[in-house]
């Protein structure tokens, strides 16, 4: 189960934008105690209930809000946001929150006054506040005291059972209304110790909350189970400022640094221009990252900046990869749709059509995933989306912007099923009759469904590996057009 029972016994944390003294398992066990109390006590947490972690020190007292929370059967919600709502829109409303809503507990570290003070910077923990049915933030909420010690002790005892859910989130959402996801202890348990072989020796760096883009399966259960890693560094990286202080402060590991997660190609083209500039590298570094491996990450890796990077394909619905591109100094002329299969953990077969059917273990239920692969030497070649979206309540098959998108070189048809609209990217200059056969076919086989937006823009600025990044081109109509 997930508990305290599934951290190595040579833990050590190091919180690094904090006092930097290092923290031990025992002291993080205490911790953990001390927490359970605090949210049965003063949260009024109820086994079964819901809970969003939003502690953005990234130090023992997250580790141990997590754990503890699981160890009381609460369902930890995971947000997953990867681009910029709108958060400062009163009339907003996500629907992978909507559906996640009403949570239970959102629980912050955040100083109330900065809500009101920069209304824009904290507007996200507002709007999440106001889809809990109960908010409380360290700093004024909570007191970490044990005023009943016959009360602690009976708390501190609480277990899980494997059958109780331990992690909610929603699938991607692509194809419609995102769908509720959730895991059971038994199969995180399973799936973290499965994903802990990825995590042999050295230091193990943890940039991200929870609820900023990689399942907690993936990388932080997984690393706490290893025996191998020497030390967790904490350091809670904002993504908006430039790297320059991130990598001041650990640069001290560059020789011992083993593992890092960065969910996006921004941040790896971040950490490599700062470690460039400051002529730094790491030689035991493996990246690990959620998306397409970029040609930039693979000069990096040739230039001996960091060890490796790995490229991992899985879903909320795994929770850990299926296949994996791992790119070290032997192989940077790989391409980066090329796959291998992990393990024999899931049972995987192709369909005729290349849609991919995963076997679940613990489950034993089988999803289907909307990409397709062809199986070549034994590498699983990543060659699309079998997708179908709607817009207005009306199906889109993605067959058809796909074969715009082949058609138009210069112009590029995006659909957003979040804002229920349809944009156009045109490459350097507007492409008419592209708009006008594009524009036509809606209006022809459509009610609901029109061209919302255009835009030219440059394309090297949404690559996103070898592929154009859809999300990317979405984020900047929303935000920008």
């Amino acid at each position: 189960m997930i508990t305290r029972d599934i951290i190595s016994n040579n833990f050590k944390g190091i919180n690094l934008r904090g006092s930097k003294e290092p923290f031990t398992k025992i002291q993080l066990i205490d911790k953990i105690d001390l927490w359970k109390y605090i949210l049965c006590e003063q949260c009024k947490a109820i086994h079964g209930e819901s809970i969003l972690i939003g502690l953005q020190t990234l130090d023992l007292d997250y580790i141990a809000a997590i754990i503890a929370s699981a160890e009381l059967g609460l369902k930890i919600v995971i947000v997953d946001y990867n681009r910029k709502d709108d958060f400062t829109d009163l009339e907003y409303f996500d629907a992978k929150t909507k559906i996640l809503s009403p949570i239970d507990i959102f629980l912050h570290d955040l100083q109330p006054e900065w809500f009101d003070k920069f209304p824009k910077a904290f507007a996200k923990f507002k709007f999440f506040s106001a889809c809990a049915h109960r908010t409380y933030t360290t700093v004024n909420d909570l007191s970490f005291e044990i005023t009943n010690k016959e009360t602690f002790n009976t708390i501190k005892e609480i277990r899980p059972a494997p059958s109780d859910i331990v992690m909610r989130c929603t699938s991607s959402g692509t194809t419609g209304t995102p769908k509720i996801v959730e895991h059971t202890h038994q199969f995180l348990y399973e799936i973290s110790k499965r994903n802990a072989d990825k995590f042999s020796i050295g230091n193990c760096l943890h940039i991200r909350n929870l609820n900023h883009g990689s399942s907690v399966a993936v990388y932080l259960l997984p690393a706490l189970l290893s025996d191998g890693i020497t030390s967790h560094l904490f350091y809670d990286v904002d993504e908006d400022q430039p790297f320059d202080n991130f990598i001041d402060e650990i640069k001290k590991y560059n020789n011992t640094l083993s593992f890092v997660n960065f969910p996006y190609p921004f941040m790896i083209d971040e950490f490599i221009k700062t470690s460039l500039k400051k002529n730094i590298a790491w030689p035991s570094l493996n990246v690990q990252t959620l998306s397409y491996i970029q040609d930039s990450a693979k000069t990096a890796v040739s230039d001996r900046v960091f060890k490796s990077i790995t490229s991992i394909f899985g879903s909320n619905e795994t929770s850990g990869p299926v296949f994996e591109c791992t790119i070290t100094k032997d192989n940077t002329q790989q391409s980066s749709s090329c796959f291998t299969k992990v393990d024999d953990f899931y049972d995987i077969s192709l369909d005729s059509e290349g849609l991919i059917y995963i076997g679940m273990p613990v489950y034993n239920n089988t999803i289907v995933t909307n990409d397709t692969f062809k199986l070549e030497d034994n590498l699983y070649k990543h060659s699309g989306r079998k997708d179908i979206v709607k817009v207005n309540g009306e199906i889109i098959d993605y067959t058809v912007i796909n074969e715009f998108n082949n058609r138009f070189l210069d112009t590029y048809l995006v659909v957003d099923s979040v804002t229920n609209t349809v944009y156009i990217a045109c490459w350097d200059t507007f492409n008419a009759h592209a708009y006008n056969e594009i524009a036509t076919f809606f209006a022809t086989n459509y009610t609901n469904v029109a061209i919302n937006k255009t835009a030219t823009l440059n394309k090297q600025q949404f690559l996103s590996g070898i592929k154009i990044d859809n999300e990317l081109i979405r984020e900047y109509f929303r935000n920008h057009v």
